[in-house]
C-alpha cells in the first residue's frame, strides 16, 4: 500500500511540472475552464494573459494574469501590475511558475478576492496609488529635466499615503528628520502640521531628541562622539572633507531649553548672540556632509575665528576625518583670520591644519557662468587667457548647446548632466548652484572632446 501511494505521488508531481512554455499554452485552457469561468484566455507568441474582464459596463480588465515566455508571472489590476507579493507565497521570490498546482492556487485565490473595478476596496485603491507614485518617481530618477528634490517630494508623498491606512505607523528616517527640524523650530507650528499630514507624535520626538544637548559651542563631547561615530562608518576617501564657515544671523534672545539657558554669546558670555558662527564639513569625493559646530557670538573677531576654526579642525581631526580645505566668504573677518593663519601675509594655502583657503568659491564658479551666458555675440564666446603660458583661450557656450541637443533622447549619454535649464537658466535659476555643476563637469569635459 505504502510502494503504491508513492508511486501515485511520484505519478502527480511528475505530472504536475510544466515542461516549456509551449507545453504551458497547448494545456492552460484545459486547466483554466475547470477552476472558474470567470478566466479569459489572450495568447500571444511571448505570453499568455490570463483575465477576468468586467462586463457590466464599459468592457474594464478587472485583473490580469500575465505569463511570460521565461513563466515569471506578473499580476496588474485595473490599470496597475501589483507587486511581487502577491504571488511570492505560491511562486517563491523568483516569481516563476514551474507546477500546474501553483497555477491552479493563484486562479482560485485572485477569484475569491477579485472585485469590479469600481468596488476595490479603499486600501486596494490606495496601494494602487502608491505603486503609480513609485513608477512616477523612477520616471523622475531617469529624466533629466527634474531637480532631485522633486524625488524627495514624491517620496514623502507617497510615504503619507501609506501612514494614513497603516494599523501602527513605521517612520522613514528622513520624515523623522522633518519631523524634528520642524518641531524644533516651532511646537505650536508642528502641532497645526499634525492636523493635515502624518506625523510623529510630540511626546515621541521629545522621547527621540532628549539625549541630545540644546548648547552650542565647541565643548559638545556627544557632537565630538557623534562624528567620531558616523566616521568609523564612512569609507577613507568619504572622510576627506572641505571645511565650510559662515555666518548666521539670528534674533538676540534667551531661551530655557533642556534644562539650560540658550542663546548667549560663547565670546562674551554676558550678552545675548546675534550671529551663529557655522562650520560645515562635506566629502570631497561624495555627497555626505554635516554640521562640524554652531557657535553663538557677538561681534565676532578674526582672532576668536582662528581659535574656534582650530578647534573645530582639531575636533574633526580626533574624529577620523581629514580637513585638506577651508571655504568661506570675503568678509572681512575671515580674511583677516585667513591671514592670521598664514602668519601675517595671506597666500592661498597653508601647510598646516590644512592645504588650502578659498573664498567663497561657490560665488565665484556663478559669476564665471554668468558671465560667459552674458557674452553678446551669437556663440556666447569667453575669451580667456591660458593660465601656463598666458595665450588668449575662447570658449563657446554654442558648443555645449550643439552637443546637449545631439544626444538630449537618447538612452546612453556622453554629456548626462547637461539640460535645457543648465544651458538656458532664467534670472532665478541663475542663482541654483546645481545648474553651474551641471556646466562644469568632468562628463561635460569628456563629452566635448
Amino acid at each position: 500500500m505504502l510502494v503504491r501511494d508513492e508511486q501515485q505521488f511520484e505519478q502527480w508531481t511528475s505530472d504536475d511540472q510544466i515542461s516549456s512554455f509551449v507545453d504551458f499554452c497547448d494545456k492552460v485552457e484545459s486547466l483554466v475552464s475547470n477552476v472558474d469561468s470567470q478566466w479569459v484566455l489572450i495568447r500571444s507568441c511571448a505570453f499568455v494573459n490570463i483575465c477576468i474582464v468586467d462586463m457590466s459596463n464599459a468592457p474594464q480588465f478587472v485583473l490580469v494574469l500575465k505569463v511570460q515566455e521565461s513563466m515569471v508571472v506578473e499580476v496588474y489590476r485595473g490599470n496597475s501590475r501589483l507587486s511581487n507579493c502577491s504571488v511570492m507565497w505560491v511562486l517563491g521570490t523568483d516569481c516563476k511558475l514551474v507546477c500546474w498546482s501553483q497555477l491552479s492556487s493563484l486562479l482560485s485565490h485572485f477569484v475569491s478576492v477579485v472585485v469590479t473595478v469600481h468596488e476595490l476596496s479603499v486600501k486596494v485603491q490606495a496601494d494602487t496609488i502608491k505603486q503609480q507614485l513609485n513608477q512616477l518617481i523612477d520616471l523622475v530618477n531617469d529624466s533629466d529635466d527634474y531637480e532631485p528634490d522633486v524625488t524627495t517630494r514624491l517620496k514623502f508623498l507617497a510615504e503619507q499615503i501609506s501612514l494614513l491606512f497603516m494599523s501602527q505607523s513605521r517612520y522613514s528616517s528622513e520624515t523623522m528628520l522633518i519631523a524634528f527640524r520642524f518641531f524644533a523650530i516651532s511646537a505650536s507650528v508642528y502641532g497645526r502640521l499634525r492636523l493635515v499630514l502624518t506625523l510623529p507624535h510630540v511626546s515621541y520626538i521629545k522621547r527621540l531628541s532628549s539625549v541630545l544637548s540644546l548648547s552650542g559651542g565647541l565643548d559638545e563631547s556627544d557632537h565630538a562622539q557623534y562624528l567620531k561615530h558616523k566616521a568609523q562608518l564612512m569609507e577613507p576617501h568619504d572622510r576627506q572633507v572641505i571645511l565650510l564657515l559662515d555666518e548666521i544671523y539670528v534674533e538676540p534672545k534667551t531661551t530655557y531649553k533642556g534644562g539650560c539657558l540658550t542663546g548667549m554669546a560663547s565670546n562674551t558670555p554676558s550678552e545675548q548672540a546675534s550671529t551663529v558662527q557655522t562650520f560645515m564639513m562635506c566629502s570631497l569625493l561624495s555627497a555626505k556632509k554635516d554640521v562640524a559646530a554652531m557657535v553663538p557670538v557677538k561681534n565676532l573677531t578674526a582672532n576668536y575665528l582662528k581659535v574656534c576654526t582650530l578647534k573645530v579642525i582639531e575636533m574633526l581631526e580626533n574624529a577620523g576625518y581629514y580637513v585638506f580645505c577651508l571655504i568661506s566668504d570675503n568678509n572681512r573677518v575671515n580674511r583677516n583670520m585667513f591671514a592670521d593663519l598664514c602668519g601675517g601675509d595671506l597666500r592661498p594655502f597653508v601647510q598646516h591644519p590644512c592645504a588650502t583657503q578659498l573664498f567663497d568659491s561657490v560665488h565665484l564658479l556663478k559669476c564665471i557662468r554668468n558671465n560667459w551666458l552674458g557674452q553678446s555675440d551669437v556663440d556666447n564666446t569667453f575669451v580667456f587667457p591660458d593660465i601656463a603660458d598666458r595665450s588668449i583661450c575662447k570658449a563657446s557656450l554654442s558648443h555645449l548647446r550643439q552637443l546637449y541637443a545631439s544626444e538630449k533622447d537618447n538612452y546612453i549619454k556622453m554629456a548626462p548632466g547637461l539640460s535645457y535649464k543648465a544651458l538656458n537658466p532664467s534670472n532665478m535659476e541663475r542663482q541654483n548652484v546645481k545648474l553651474v555643476l551641471k556646466v562644469f563637469d568632468e562628463k561635460t569635459i569628456t563629452g566635448c572632446l
